[in-house]
C-alpha cells in the first residue's frame, strides 16, 4: 500500500524552510518561531474572546468591562512582533519583486542579502530604542492613564521580546546565508533569504492537495 504523508506535515509547515537538512540552531529557530506563531494565535483569540464578551455584556447587561479596548491593543501590539520571526522562517515577507524575478541569480541573491542587512539595520535601530522606552518605563514607574493603570514595562517587554527574537532570527539567517554563498550553495543560501517564488508557491499547493487526497483515501480504507 502506498504510504502517505502523515499529518501535519503539509499545511502545518506550508513554505517553512526545510530544517531537515541544517543544524540544530537551524531547528530551534523553527521551533522558536512556530511557538511565537501559536502564542500569537492564542493571544488574538483571547483578544477576540474578550471584546465579544465585553459588547455582549454592554448590548444585553448594559454594562462595559474595564478595559477590553486596553487589553486587546496590548494584544496587537505584542502580537505584531511575535509574528515577524515565523513570518522571515517561512519566507512569506512582502517584497515587490516585478524587476526582481527577472534579473540574473547572483544579483537576486545580492539583493536578498542587502535587503536582510538593511532590515536588521532598521530593526536593530527600533530594538535599541525600544528598550530606551522600557527602560523609562521602569524608572519611573509609567502606567497606563486608564482605569486598569497598567504599568507600561509589562506590554512595552513583551512587545521588545518578539523583536529582539526577530532580530535574533534574522541575523542566524544572514550569517548562514553567507556561509552558504561562500561555499557556493546558491540554492541553499536562496531557500534561506529569498523570497518565495510562484512556482513554489504552486508546488507547495499541490503538496498539500496530495497529502489530503492521501489522508481520506488512508481514512477511507480504515473505517
Amino acid at each position: 500500500m502506498e504510504r502517505h504523508r502523515r499529518p501535519g506535515t503539509g499545511a502545518h509547515r506550508r513554505g517553512q524552510v526545510n530544517m531537515d537538512n541544517h543544524s540544530p540552531l537551524m531547528r530551534l529557530c523553527s521551533k522558536a518561531g512556530d511557538a511565537a506563531a501559536l502564542a500569537c494565535g492564542l493571544l488574538i483569540l483571547a483578544a477576540s474572546v474578550v471584546i465579544t464578551l465585553e459588547i455582549m455584556a454592554r448590548n444585553l447587561f448594559g454594562m462595559s468591562f474595564n478595559g477590553a479596548d486596553e487589553l486587546s491593543g496590548y494584544a496587537l501590539a505584542i502580537t505584531s512582533t511575535w509574528a515577524l520571526s515565523a513570518t522571515l522562517l517561512a519566507r512569506r515577507h512582502i517584497r515587490i519583486d516585478s524587476l526582481y524575478a527577472i534579473l540574473p541569480r547572483p544579483v537576486q541573491l545580492a539583493l536578498d542579502v542587502l535587503s536582510i542587512v538593511a532590515m536588521l539595520a532598521f530593526f536593530g535601530l527600533v530594538l535599541r530604542y525600544g528598550w530606551v522606552m522600557v527602560d523609562r518605563s521602569l524608572t519611573i514607574n509609567a502606567k497606563s492613564m486608564t482605569p486598569l493603570g497598567t504599568p507600561l514595562a509589562i506590554p512595552q517587554i513583551l512587545w521588545l521580546a518578539g523583536l529582539a527574537l526577530f532580530c535574533l532570527i534574522a541575523a542566524i539567517l544572514l550569517c548562514k546565508a553567507l556561509g552558504r554563498l561562500l561555499r557556493r550553495d546558491w540554492n541553499g543560501a536562496r531557500q534561506l533569504i529569498s523570497n518565495r517564488s510562484t512556482l513554489e508557491e504552486v508546488h507547495e499547493e499541490l503538496e498539500d492537495a496530495a497529502s489530503r487526497d492521501g489522508q481520506a483515501l488512508q481514512a477511507k480504507e480504515s473505517s
